[in-house]
C-alpha cells in the first residue's frame, strides 16, 4: 500500500486511494484441505492503466 501511494501520491485522500487499490487488485485462491478462500492481491500496475 506505501508502494501505491507513493506511486499516486496526488490522489485526494486514504479513501480515494483504498478505493483505486481495491478497483485494481486481482483475486487469487488458496486452496487447502478441499476449502477454498479468496485473496486479494495489491496490483500497483493497475494504477496506471
Amino acid at each position: 500500500m506505501s508502494l501505491c501511494f507513493q506511486m499516486f501520491a496526488e490522489t485526494k485522500d486514504v479513501f480515494d486511494l483504498l478505493d483505486m487499490v481495491r478497483s485494481t487488485g486481482l483475486t487469487d485462491y488458496i486452496r487447502l484441505d478441499g476449502q477454498t478462500q479468496p485473496l486479494q492481491l495489491i496490483n500497483p500496475a493497475g494504477l496506471y492503466k
